[in-house]
């Protein structure tokens, strides 16, 4: 029964996730278009001062320009590591997808025997399992998605600046 009610509560979990992952794509969105109109008009000039430039001037520059290189290259990096993931994710689906119709079928067998009892506890729990990484897969997908639009965004602000 504990085990049940954790996987209950990781699935509600995963789900809260999953809804933050959505506002998340939507605020990005918003940044993303904000970008894109910016981008359009080049509006946001960089340096503000004319020249001749101050040393600041080009430090603040590089620092921008190191900043956004080492961005680009966690969202890359993390970009990898969602998308093993989620392969990973897809295959214990799967896995749980026939324990889960083996289940059944047992069930089907035994269901006016005194054994249908544990043999539906058994069946449920493995249903609760599959939704489980169901969710984390869907969450996995939506992380998937903010990350390559965070790259996006990067790589559009790299182009104004």
């Amino acid at each position: 029964i504990q085990e049940q009610i954790a996987c209950l509560r990781d699935i509600e979990a995963i789900y809260q996730k999953q809804l933050t992952s959505i506002q998340r794509q939507i605020s990005l969105e918003k940044e993303e278009e904000n970008l894109d109109i910016k981008l359009q008009s080049k509006h946001e000039l960089l340096i503000t001062e004319p020249p001749p430039y101050n040393l600041s001037v080009y430090d603040a520059l590089l620092d921008e320009l190191t900043s956004a290189a080492s961005k680009e290259q966690t969202i890359i990096n993390n970009l990898k590591i969602i998308k093993i993931e989620l392969e990973q994710t897809k295959v214990e689906l799967e896995s749980l997808g026939k324990k889960v119709r083996k289940k059944e079928e047992q069930y089907k067998e035994e269901s006016k025997t005194e054994k249908s009892l544990p043999l539906l506890w058994g069946l449920e729990h493995a249903r609760a399992l599959e939704e489980r990484v169901h969710a984390t897969l869907t969450l996995l997908r939506h992380t998937l998605e903010n990350k390559e639009t965070e790259l996006n965004l990067i790589q559009m602000s790299n182009e104004i600046n």
